[in-house]
């Protein structure tokens, strides 16, 4: 009977394991805080290029619908892009400002700093403008033949 009982007792008690699963828990959320200023910059970058992108193909779009040059000018100090129908700067339909920490780097590839689509919904020119938070960058390229706007793959730095 000795035997059986030690048997029966060498396993952990009730007790034992919520213990072990609460020390695990806090672990756990400790890394968890600890990457998730990471993920936001990321997602940060990554959604201000989209919101980038969709602005690109609703001037492409309004430039077709109403038979008229749209245009998007990118202010690389004050980190906005202002959209407007030229020849009048004044007509200004939006301007968008970026995310928190979010900026133009000025290596953008628009002549001018600026891009714009004719009435067929072709681009004015072709270019790539980047934006860049903590260290991760997105970049916005539009494509000479039809005006795609596409957002690229990330880029790290330093990483």
């Amino acid at each position: 009977m000795a035997s059986w009982y030690k048997h029966m007792t060498k396993g952990m008690t009730l007790i034992e394991l919520t213990l072990a699963m609460a020390v695990l828990m806090v672990a756990l959320g400790a890394i968890m805080i600890s990457t998730s200023g990471r993920n936001n910059d990321y997602r940060t970058v990554y959604n201000a290029a989209r919101v980038l992108q969709a602005d690109m193909r609703y001037i492409q779009r309004r430039a077709i619908m109403e038979g008229r040059e749209m245009r998007m000018y990118f202010d690389l100090r004050a980190n906005r892009y202002v959209i407007y129908a030229p020849p009048d700067v004044s007509n200004v339909y939006r301007t968008v400002y970026l995310p928190d920490g979010v900026v133009f780097l000025p290596a953008t590839t628009f002549h001018g700093r600026g891009m714009g689509y004719r009435p067929r919904g072709t681009p004015t020119q072709a270019g790539t403008i980047t934006l860049q938070k903590g260290r991760y960058r997105r970049r916005v390229t539009v494509i000479p033949a039809g005006g795609r706007a596409e957002v690229q793959p990330a880029d790290i730095v330093g990483g």
